[in-house]
């Protein structure tokens, strides 16, 4: 239900002309990981791998997940033409970002993940508070 409450938030928040698919849509192989975000999103010239977080999985499964696109973006298998999405991670609260955040300061990848709470994410995403995204990551 988050999936389909985030799509209705971005219609609701002005988001136009932007592509959503959610899973198993948005799976896809680079190189020779497969990645499987909740959702992939293109709006506004910025493309997102979406992963609505709800609490369940632990460092050892967040660690995981976050290196496999990790390794799909270090294997040059990304097209060149094309910037690497913004992993973005949905969280219902406070204590649930600072978790995700800790984890992506032991990965030392602070530019590709973006943890945003699930409220406030639309808005973000459409008002363009995350405008790193335009230029891409490690494109």
């Amino acid at each position: 239900m988050d999936i389909a409450e985030t799509f209705v938030r971005l219609l609701e928040a002005g988001a136009r002309d932007m592509t959503f698919r959610t899973e198993p849509w948005c799976h896809t192989r680079v190189g020779h990981v497969l990645l499987k975000p909740d959702f992939y999103l293109e709006v506004g010239g910025a493309c997102y791998f979406g992963e609505a977080d709800r609490g369940v999985e632990w460092e050892a499964q967040l660690t995981a997940k976050m290196r496999r696109y990790i390794q799909a973006i270090d294997s040059g298998a990304w097209p060149d033409d094309r910037a690497f999405p913004l992993v973005l991670w949905l969280v219902p609260d406070e204590a649930r970002r600072k978790y995700i955040e800790d984890i992506i300061h032991k990965l030392n990848e602070k530019e590709l993940f973006r943890v945003v709470l699930f409220s406030e994410a639309a808005e973000r995403i459409c008002h363009a508070v995350l405008p790193e995204v335009r230029d891409g990551i490690r494109s």
